[in-house]
């Protein structure tokens, strides 16, 4: 009885041990992130806490499966075009949690279902499937973390998948020739189209799984209007150094950790009109909350 209770006693005390370590951690996170993160002030309430569960899920987009009710919701979205910083004319709500070989995010995109737009193309095609031709969602994935480097997978109401890497902070500088395996389900229904997501680490390869930078970007074709997580200036230089984070995932690190560069062996011209309309407002550089706040009204 004495070493059941010890055991008992040990196992009571390394889930207290493993929650202290996760609150030194949180608060390390939000107190000691501002000396290196860019754009601080900006994003400062922009960080996202996952859970680590072992659930299987059917990916299908239904989200019916137990594991999406637990979990917290992104649902902070702000308008970019055609009126920036204001409150989008649709809700969008985001969910995520990951195991040990995969990140998941559930995604409902509230709409008129009888007004979303979409076209069928194939895999990677972006002006046939995305471009003033569908409604659609992206992931932007900063999982290095070095403010330069993001992963990015879209998917448009009709289920047609497209990916492509940013590289140098540069809206520019976009390669649609970078491509992995990944998968993401679409279903409609009455409150508008859901997405879920299945994004294998192997995909992504990290420097440190604790922080990584994180964005989503949201397009309604019909009303040409840009939804984004994180919104600065349209002024502020950069793209991947705008992301909030995704802080506190525990995965197997030896076995994701990279460190060679991307080899970029040719880079096809991308044409979305959010990052060329970041590009055309680069004229400036204004990053002091001041001005940030003059540019609000």
């Amino acid at each position: 009885n004495a070493n059941i209770w010890w055991i008992s006693k040990k196992n009571k005390l390394k889930k207290i041990f493993k929650i202290l370590l996760k609150t030194v951690f949180i608060v390390s996170f939000i107190f000691g992130v501002s000396k290196e993160e860019p754009f601080y002030n900006f994003k400062k309430n922009k960080s996202y806490f996952p859970i680590k569960d072992k659930s299987t899920i059917v990916l299908d987009g239904l989200l019916d499966e137990s594991i999406w009710g637990k979990l917290n919701i992104i649902n902070d979205f702000k308008q970019v075009d055609p009126h920036f910083n204001s409150k989008p004319s649709q809700k969008t709500e985001v969910k995520i949690f990951y195991n040990d070989n995969s990140i998941f995010f559930g995604v409902k995109i509230y709409d008129d279902v009888n007004k979303i737009s979409g076209n069928l193309a194939q895999y990677d095609d972006w002006f046939e499937g995305f471009e003033n031709s569908s409604d659609y969602f992206i992931v932007e994935i900063d999982s290095y973390h070095d403010h330069q480097t993001s992963f990015a997978f879209a998917v448009n109401s009709v289920g047609v998948k497209a990916d492509y890497m940013i590289y140098n902070d540069n809206p520019e500088m976009i390669d649609d020739d970078w491509n992995q395996k990944w998968n993401a389900k679409v279903q409609k229904n009455q409150e508008g189209w859901n997405i879920e997501y299945e994004i294998p680490f192997k995909a992504l390869k990290f420097n440190n799984p604790d922080n990584i930078g994180l964005n989503f970007i949201r397009y309604i074709k019909r009303n040409n209007e840009y939804h984004s997580w994180v919104v600065l200036p349209r002024e502020t230089e950069g793209v991947v150094s705008h992301y909030g984070h995704l802080v506190g995932m525990e995965i197997e690190k030896n076995k994701y950790l990279s460190f060679r560069p991307y080899l970029l062996f040719g880079s096809t011209s991308y044409n979305d009109f959010y990052y060329k309309n970041i590009e055309l407002m680069n004229e400036f550089n204004i990053i002091d909350k001041n001005n940030y706040e003059k540019l609000l009204g």
